[in-house]
């Protein structure tokens, strides 16, 4: 049975670090969300405590006890509830219906045209069933460009504040043929971008997905 994701390097802020080193923690006896957090190379408290309370209501770990910190609040000690070695990752539910159809026209005319702007790719992936919205294009090609999937030919310019935009020149991008692994549209989640052709996970600074 294949891994749900095969990371592509080792993130010393992504999810494969801090879930590393909570199954080395559960091993010596348990963990809180301060011991994780601390351990991290400059990752957000915030972060860390919001990837656990993920990971605790989605069942990959579970409470050991509760403490008293001794300023009338208590501490969850955690300890993981499965042996996996791949670090869980919350991925939206497969999209199906019309919203599933543009992600897959989005992709599929990403990898036909050589380059775009996000206007052109909303115009070429869009069909007479169903039409894809400028706002849809912005949102997947923002985060595959976050992961480097995608290049710029050339970067957006804001115009000026006054004129209605006068001088603002739109983006114009394009895929890496390196990402262009197969007709499965890549997949966008809360902490990175998964390629089901692949089976590979590309993912966010832990601290950008809080």
């Amino acid at each position: 049975m294949k891994r749900p994701f095969k990371p592509r390097h080792t993130l010393p802020k992504g999810p494969e670090h801090v879930w590393k080193i909570m199954r080395e923690m559960t091993e010596a006896g348990g963990f809180s969300i301060s011991d994780v957090a601390g351990c991290t190379n400059g990752v957000k408290y915030k972060s860390v405590k919001w990837y656990i309370r993920w990971l605790f209501s989605a069942g990959y770990v579970s409470i050991l006890e509760s403490r008293d910190n001794g300023r009338n609040r208590t501490k969850n000690i955690y300890v993981c509830a499965t042996a996996s070695k791949v670090a869980p990752v919350p991925r939206r539910p497969s999209y199906t219906g019309q919203r599933g159809r543009i992600n897959d026209q989005i992709w599929t005319a990403m990898r036909v045209l050589k380059q775009f702007s996000l206007e052109e790719l909303a115009a070429a992936a869009s069909t007479d069933d169903v039409s894809v919205k400028f706002g849809a294009v912005e949102h997947y090609v923002r985060n595959l460009r976050r992961v480097g999937l995608i290049t710029d030919i050339q970067s957006y310019q804001r115009g000026s504040a006054t004129g209605l935009g006068a001088g603002s020149r739109a983006g114009v991008y394009r895929l890496k043929p390196s990402s262009s692994t197969g007709p499965k549209p890549l997949k966008i989640t809360k902490l990175g971008v998964f390629d089901p052709n692949r089976d590979v996970f590309f993912a966010f600074d832990l601290e950008d997905a809080a």
